[in-house]
């Protein structure tokens, strides 16, 4: 009898006697031991070691990835080559503006001694990355992170998941695991719609955290379209928003002592540089790098233009909305605005519940409403941005078209992120010509497309009676 493989022998042998000679002769196995080898839930299928075909004359193949290992004498652990030792200068911990209840909580989980698994989510360039080595910094732990390169496909970002959080249980270190949207991803859909032909039980990564061992640090920019089971599987989460005014004031002056030019440029027009362009500390480091090329053997004065025309095409280039000067070069005087009401009583107003607001971690002091409203032209705007630059606040500043969306949903979401947005930041939410956004949803409540109308401020309706101040300008 004649077989072109070992599989060969195992399929066509099942009710025969020499089975277990043949099993044992060639392979040292026995059946059962065979099929177990090859069973989903095996350490060999777990770390790629092999993959299952279901074909029955070869059911299982070494996959490349193990096999490169064992042809590659430098390669000392198998999966280590999907991981690299992180070990550069951080920022400071207290550069990022977080709670101090956040950071605390965060510190305790990676210096305990168990496993932890902490997921940063939101905008890029909002400083996920930074803060994470910066985190892991702060507790004197080393850090690795998964080299996206290397572990391209999603066989091999379970293999650096796994061997990566076992490293990190036996060396106390900590995995971080950045741009991590499609393994996150599985079970989930486009939209924010989950794909319900995949069963929780049968996504990967809920029976991976479930079981891993080690300090775990994921990072990903959309949370939406992941599964809920495996969202509420992590320990911790934070959502990160882009980087404010003065935080990105930091991460220009530190950046430009790192690469020695700082002195070619005045505090004033870093301060300008920061609260003009919404830059991450990435996107930062990328054009002060750029411009330090370029401007190798040019004077002090077309370093600044320079700066200012890469750092252009940089924010046109990821869709960034360039800001404009919270106050012109013109002194400006709120006492000639014609108003109905006084305004050193609102600026006072705003003192209090600032005040309020930076003594205390909570946030549930409620909200501070303002309506300005009257002809165009009589200076709302001009004013609000004179608010925000005499009370330090940073001003984010929408209209109504930056929150509207044409897919069901997505325009509530968009509110509800704003507010967060300028909670978390204790910042001034500005939603500037609101006019059009008010007919619009107004409009689609009478069609019948929009069904809570005005639900994204908790007890507000869309009267003037129920605003906290409102004014005539």
């Amino acid at each position: 009898m004649e077989f072109s493989s070992f599989d060969d022998w195992i399929s066509r042998s099942l009710n025969s006697n020499i089975l277990h000679l043949i099993a044992k002769r060639v392979a040292g196995l026995g059946r059962s031991e065979y099929v177990q080898m090859i069973h989903a839930e095996t350490k060999l299928i777990k770390f790629e070691v092999i993959s299952r075909l279901h074909e029955k004359d070869d059911p299982v193949e070494i996959r490349d990835s193990f096999f490169n290992f064992l042809t590659d004498d430098s390669q000392e652990t198998y999966g280590l080559n999907y991981l690299n030792r992180i070990n550069e200068e951080t920022h400071p911990i207290s550069s990022f503006i977080f709670s101090k209840k956040d950071v605390s909580r965060l510190v305790s989980l990676l210096q305990d001694e168990g496993p932890c698994k902490i997921l940063f989510y939101g905008s890029p360039g909002a400083g996920k990355t930074e803060f994470a080595k910066s985190l892991v910094s702060e507790v004197k732990r080393n850090l690795y992170k998964i080299n996206n390169h290397k572990a391209e496909d999603i066989e091999e970002k379970r293999t650096a998941l796994i061997v990566g959080t076992t490293l990190s249980k036996e060396s106390k270190s900590v995995l971080l695991f950045d741009e991590a949207d499609d393994i996150l991803n599985e079970g989930g859909g486009s939209n924010g719609f989950h794909n319900e032909k995949v069963p929780e039980k049968k996504i990967w990564m809920n029976e991976f955290l479930d079981q891993m061992n080690g300090k775990l640090i994921i990072i990903t920019n959309e949370s939406d379209t992941i599964h809920e089971s495996v969202l509420r599987r992590f320990d911790y989460s934070i959502e990160f928003f882009p980087a404010e005014p003065k935080q990105r004031l930091y991460y220009w002056n530190r950046i430009l002592e790192i690469e020695k030019v700082k002195n070619r440029l005045s505090l004033e027009q870093i301060e300008s540089l920061a609260h003009t362009y919404p830059a991450g500390v990435g996107g930062i480091s990328t054009v002060v790098k750029a411009a330090k090329k370029i401007c190798s053997q040019s004077s002090d004065d077309q370093f600044l233009s320079v700066i200012k025309d890469v750092m252009n095409k940089h924010t046109h280039l990821t869709k960034g909305k360039i800001q404009k000067p919270l106050l012109s070069s013109t002194p400006y005087d709120p006492t000639i605005l014609h108003v109905d009401a006084n305004l050193m009583d609102l600026e006072k107003l705003i003192e209090e519940f600032q005040n309020k607001w930076d003594d205390s971690e909570e946030s549930n002091l409620g909200s501070l409403c303002l309506l300005f409203y009257g002809k165009p032209g009589t200076g709302k705007t001009e004013f609000v941005r004179y608010l925000a630059k005499k009370h330090d606040l940073e001003l984010i500043q929408k209209r109504g078209s930056d929150l509207q969306s044409p897919y069901i949903g997505v325009t509530e979401k968009l509110i509800a992120r704003a507010f967060q947005q300028a909670e978390m930041k204790k910042s001034i939410f500005f939603l500037d010509e609101a006019d059009s956004f008010f007919e619009v949803e107004i409009s689609r409540v009478v069609h019948g497309k929009f069904h809570k109308p005005m639900s994204f401020l908790p007890g507000w309706k869309p009267s003037k009676e129920s605003l906290s101040h409102q004014q005539t300008l």
